[in-house]
């Protein structure tokens, strides 16, 4: 066929990325605990697909994924690994494009080995990307991909609830309210939390329907931004407990900083809870740990069609 001809054509780094990710796919998938989304159809203009860590044969978490050939020459004579990388994944962490873990997979195709580095907020802040399209990155023997440490890693990133300041939780305040729940009977908040502005107001009570000889225990929380309040509640009386954020417009009030006030109602009930925000699982809590989670949307197309 005539070379001149306007068609899309296979060239030599079409290959470097199809090895890169068939020998990424490899080592990642090796152990059967990750499981890869790594095909073309999967890319976006940001990351080149997904790495999936499951939980028995289920999905559990999701990581966006950047794949990288090492350059040649990249490796220096000490053993350390230096090269130029692109930093759209690096500006997706920082500006939050996505809320899921991102890593970034650099595959040595001639010795057949993946390093990676996990692309938490303190590690590209600490790039000083600024404008830059490329940042230098170094490598060495320690950041060779091995899943158990890979998976400890992403695990420790998405279960800490972090605020972006300092923020004051009243944890023996929270117990005593919840211990106190059976011998109060109307709301009565007090502030158990703040965050610069953000206050948590917490409350427990027993209310009695003695028409049908019952009792429940409410958990109430209200969250404050100035003159603008959010109220949450729950029932104590559950296996585990559902605590739902409506839909909310009141973006200064983080689902973090509620999340802080959960996790010390989570420690006295001994129960797990399930935080979720308009309908979407976001916090799982059940001690020791506290995961979040990361849903995403799938719509049914079958079922809407019944």
């Amino acid at each position: 066929m005539n070379a001149n001809v306007n068609l899309g054509k296979i060239s030599a780094s079409d290959f470097k990325e199809s090895q890169s990710a068939a020998i990424a796919r490899f080592f990642v998938e090796k152990n059967n605990r990750i499981k890869t989304h790594f095909l073309e159809m999967d890319k976006t203009p940001n990351f080149d697909g997904k790495a999936m860590i499951l939980d028995g044969s289920f999905e559990r978490i999701t990581v966006e994924v950047q794949i990288k050939t090492l350059p040649k020459h990249a490796k220096k004579k000490d053993g350390t690994i230096s090269f130029q990388c692109d930093t759209k994944a690096m500006n997706c962490v920082l500006y939050e494009v996505t809320l899921n873990p991102v890593a970034l997979l650099v595959v040595d195709c001639d010795d057949c080995r993946v390093y990676y580095k996990l692309l938490t907020k303190e590690y590209v802040m600490s790039l000083d990307i600024g404008a830059q399209e490329t940042k230098n990155i170094s490598l060495s023997e320690s950041d060779i991909f091995q899943d158990n440490k890979f998976i400890n890693e992403v695990c420790n990133q998405i279960k800490l609830v972090n605020t972006d300041c300092e923020c004051i939780t009243e944890c023996k305040l929270i117990r005593d309210i919840i211990n106190n729940a059976q011998n109060t009977l109307e709301e009565n908040f007090q502030l158990v939390y703040q965050r610069d502005v953000v206050k948590g107001y917490f409350t427990a009570y027993r209310i009695d329907y003695k028409d049908i000889q019952k009792t429940i225990i409410i958990g109430k929380i209200k969250m404050q931004f100035g003159e603008l309040t959010e109220p949450l509640f729950f029932h104590f009386d559950k296996d585990f407990i559902r605590i739902n954020r409506s839909p909310s417009e009141k973006y200064d009030i983080k689902d973090t900083d509620i999340a802080n006030i959960i996790l010390e109602i989570a420690k006295e009930l001994k129960k797990p809870i399930l935080y979720t925000n308009a309908g979407k699982p976001t916090f799982w809590f059940e001690l020791p740990s506290l995961w979040q989670l990361r849903s995403k949307q799938i719509d049914l197309d079958w079922y809407l069609l019944n």
